[in-house]
Parts: C-alpha cells; structure tokens; sequence
C-alpha cells in the first residue's frame, strides 16, 4: 500500500471504488493507517477516487474524523478525481481542515506533489 523513490516523502495509497459507504471506508483507512503508523515521518497520502461514483454522508464525516485524528502524520493529502465538483470540494475541505490538501486529475502529478 505504500512505495517511496530513495529520499523521497513516503506515499501511502488509498484506492476507493464504486459507491463508498462509512462500512467499506472504515475498513480502507484502518488499512491506510496501519501503513501510515510503520513510518516515523509524516506521509504523503495519495487518495485514488477515480473509480468511485458516490459515497454516503456517513463515510464524508468519518473520513474528516479520521483526517483530523490523523492529520499530525500525514504531510500532504492528495485527492485524485476527474470530476470537477470534487476539486471543488477538495479545496474546502482542506480549508476547513487546515490540511495540506489538493486536488489533482493525474496521478503521476499527485505522486510528484506528495513526494517533495
């Protein structure tokens, strides 16, 4: 779940699919978080929303709870989507959250984002 280049930041990658429920998340980050605890320095963490169509209010508020518990380990927070909206929300999201956050359309671009 997570690669690195020889001095690079660590990237953890999170994958979400299809319809996204608090259930399917809650087990996703416990995965991300248990990678994310194995390193001393904050991460980067690279969330993958390319193939996920929608996602319940539930999982939206657990995953800012999770970020605001997490957000001392995680450096840099990267949302990967195509859809517009999402930027946008992104964006809000890490204003409200005070976060290192950003949205991108390309992965390789996130990646690089992350790793600096």
């Amino acid at each position: 779940m997570s690669s690195q280049t020889p001095s690079a930041r660590p990237v953890v990658i999170v994958e979400l699919e299809a319809h996204l429920s608090e259930q399917g998340l809650k087990a996703t980050l416990a995965t991300a978080e248990a990678s994310i605890r194995k390193h001393v320095e904050p991460v980067g963490l690279l969330v993958d929303c390319r193939r996920m169509g929608s996602y319940d209010a539930a999982a939206r508020a657990h995953f800012v709870e999770w970020n605001s518990r997490m957000r001392k380990r995680i450096a840099r927070l990267a949302v990967v989507t195509e859809r517009q909206l999402w930027h946008m929300v992104v964006s809000g999201m890490a204003l409200a959250s005070r976060q290192t956050m950003k949205p991108f359309s390309e992965i390789a671009l996130a990646r690089d984002w992350l790793e600096r």
